[in-house]
């Protein structure tokens, strides 16, 4: 449930989530719980650098994984930016080309 507040009344206003969203949002709501889950885990690990830099990893992921699961199309600029975007990255991680 949603639960917003009525600007006019002041009182709590229950708006139903659709049945064909809730599988979702809960899948959602999941996996974000998992990723601060290893995120706080992975801090007592790995140096502060490489966490934040795969931490910004994090577009490229969702534009990777929209367009393998939910077939999202992708103009060529659009590859070009998360191929630069990939290999920048893999320097910072690597240090070197």
């Amino acid at each position: 449930m949603f639960v917003a507040m009525n600007k006019k009344t002041y009182k709590y206003v229950i708006a139903e989530v659709p049945r064909d969203m809730a599988s979702s949002l809960a899948a959602r709501v999941c996996l974000g719980m998992f990723n601060m889950f290893c995120t706080y885990h992975v801090i007592k690990y790995f140096p502060l650098v490489y966490i934040s830099i795969v931490a910004n990893i994090a577009p490229l992921l969702i534009a990777l994984f929209s367009y393998l699961i939910y077939r999202e199309r992708l103009t060529s600029l659009d590859m070009i930016v998360l191929l630069l975007s990939f290999i920048g990255v893999s320097v910072l991680i690597t240090g070197s080309v």
